[in-house]
């Protein structure tokens, strides 16, 4: 029996990835983003890269970068909001009073 496609990715993601944009947010999937960075190890490691110059290879290891250095303070940045609204709530459940829960749900 062939092996899931899908069980072999590798899994180099746990988490969603919330990217800020101009008028909100937008939330990048786990299972994409890593999609995404298999792709890119991918293709780094085919022998077509060696056709490439030499600056051009530079040029689009720094965007390679780039990229993930602009994922990972997405992620830093969704963890920092997520640990806030968690002491929020607690405090919330510790005071007793339920009038900033029922704000909050809207």
């Amino acid at each position: 029996m062939a092996p899931n496609p899908v069980d072999m990715v590798p899994e180099l993601i746990t988490e969603d990835v919330k990217i800020p944009v101009a008028n909100g947010y937008f939330i990048v999937d786990a299972g994409i983003a890593s999609i995404i960075l298999t792709i890119i190890l991918v293709l780094l490691s085919w022998d077509i890269f060696r056709l490439v110059s030499k600056w051009l290879w530079r040029a689009m290891f720094i965007a390679f970068l780039y990229v993930a250095l602009f994922l990972g303070v997405a992620l830093k940045r969704t963890v920092k909001q997520m640990k806030a609204l968690q002491e929020e709530i607690k405090d919330m459940a510790d005071s007793g009073d339920i009038t900033g829960i029922q704000n909050m749900l809207g």
